[in-house]
């Protein structure tokens, strides 16, 4: 499976590139590639295996969340394909940045 088969929402490709800048600033340009890494293949088992992660009623109907590292992956699952809608820091207010991206 190739990176062209995962869709991100705008705001979560943004999610990304935020902690790969934020993980380079801290850490290195090594650890921010391991790291974006990891969430990447994590979404890929998620396409595979969407049931892995749980049900999130109170973020919208249909949204799942699965938790890679110190993130939360938040995805839908809409006709055959998987939309991942955020990235979230655990430390965040997970509730306030995921609701506003629903379409």
């Amino acid at each position: 499976m190739t990176e062209s088969t995962l869709h991100f929402i705008p705001a979560a490709k943004a999610d990304l590139q935020e902690i790969w800048h934020y993980t380079v600033d801290t850490w290195g340009n090594a650890q921010a590639e391991r790291y974006v890494a990891e969430l990447k293949r994590t979404c890929h088992q998620l396409v595979e295996s969407p049931s892995l992660g749980k049900p999130a009623p109170d973020v919208g109907d249909g949204v799942r969340v699965y938790r890679c590292q110190h993130h939360y992956i938040f995805y839908l699952e809409e006709k055959a394909r998987t939309i991942f809608l955020a990235f979230i820091h655990e430390k965040r207010d997970i509730l306030r940045h995921v609701v506003s991206r629903l379409p």
